[in-house]
């Protein structure tokens, strides 16, 4: 469609530094995702290839393309909660060597970028339950039910898959609103699933944590820790800075002008350092405010919800003009026409 085209075409410079390691998982799903490569440029080596990294964005899309395409509208949990450990390479078999799913929680807390950048990750453990919540930190990417109820999907079978005993899961919250078919997700997950919610969560009982993995094996674990301790450091130092930068242009964005001193600020560092560790990247500040714009503009424009001055005022223009005239450079069309066409 057209909107993903638009999308593609103009992939901005920083998302090879927010990218995810599809690893295996893309060969058991090959014939649902292949027929969409092509529309958020993806190569035939997603599949054949294990070492292969994509940008984050490419990977949402490509099953938020799948669901429209397919007209599957709950593919990202269908094919989540069909994937299992071994399918997610050196991360998987890490995964699987934990003693607990209490500590295997804290580890993917700590490690989840060796897999994917740009995410959230946390734990939390109280009287009553184990909460596991995953969420995308980029800003930019706001169109991702798909991806998340992937995600939330296989870490459930994956914790089935390797637990000595079921987990007991007490509750599930998304961050998006309801589909209209709940039928998959009921007979997924087994308990009460809320929306609209302030992250993605799995909510266990308590107890879960001491429940033992049955694939675990330190001494498998030990060798692995090198190579994920060296990928760690290397992928979670430039997308936690990129993160930063795009969550402070997300939050002053309805100010007004952006201005590379203002996030510096806002970030406690000097301009000068700011604009050293962008440059160090290939990273010029004035595009990543553009995309940051740009892909909140596709969004509201298509989801309809607010008019067009409301829009152009979210997004820091003081003219409806001037985003007029932004939104036609990004996509040949007025935000008008946009709207009408439903984004494609």
């Amino acid at each position: 469609t057209l909107c993903v085209l638009i999308w593609t075409s103009i992939t901005p410079q920083n998302e090879r530094l927010r990218t995810i390691r599809p690893e295996l998982f893309t060969q058991r799903h090959r014939a649902q995702l292949e027929p969409y490569l092509e529309q958020v440029s993806l190569p035939e080596d997603f599949f054949t290839d294990p070492d292969f990294e994509c940008s984050v964005r490419q990977m949402v899309e490509l099953l938020e393309v799948a669901a429209k395409e397919s007209g599957d509208i709950n593919i990202g949990l269908r094919l989540g909660s069909q994937s299992l450990s071994t399918d997610f390479g050196v991360f998987g078999q890490a995964m699987r060597s934990m003693e607990t799913i209490g500590e295997l929680s804290k580890w993917g807390q700590e490690f989840s970028s060796v897999h994917q950048q740009s995410l959230t990750v946390t734990t939390e453990i109280n009287a009553d339950s184990l909460i596991l919540s995953y969420q995308i930190s980029d800003p930019s990417i706001i169109e991702r039910r798909q991806d998340t109820e992937f995600s939330i999907g296989f870490i459930l079978n994956m914790l089935r898959e390797i637990a000595e005993q079921p987990p007991v899961l007490k509750r599930v919250d998304f961050e998006h609103s309801a589909p209209a078919d709940l039928s998959l997700h009921q007979e997924v997950f087994g308990c009460p699933v809320h929306f609209n919610q302030s992250t993605n969560s799995l909510v266990f009982s308590a107890e879960t944590q001491h429940i033992p993995i049955k694939t675990r094996n330190r001494v498998l674990l030990q060798a692995l820790q090198p190579y994920l301790e060296e990928q760690r450091k290397l992928r979670s130092d430039s997308s936690d800075f990129l993160t930063q930068i795009n969550q402070i242009i997300a939050k002053q964005l309805h100010n007004g002008t952006i201005t590379l001193p203002c996030v510096a600020d806002a970030m406690a560092v000097s301009p000068r350092t700011l604009q050293r560790r962008l440059a160090t990247q290939g990273i010029q500040f004035a595009d990543l405010v553009e995309d940051l714009r740009k892909s909140m503009a596709l969004f509201y424009v298509k989801r309809g919800d607010n008019n067009l001055t409301e829009i152009a005022l979210m997004l820091g223009y003081s003219e409806t003009s001037s985003f007029s005239r932004a939104f036609k450079r990004w996509t040949s069309m007025s935000p008008r026409q946009y709207r009408q066409s439903g984004g494609e």
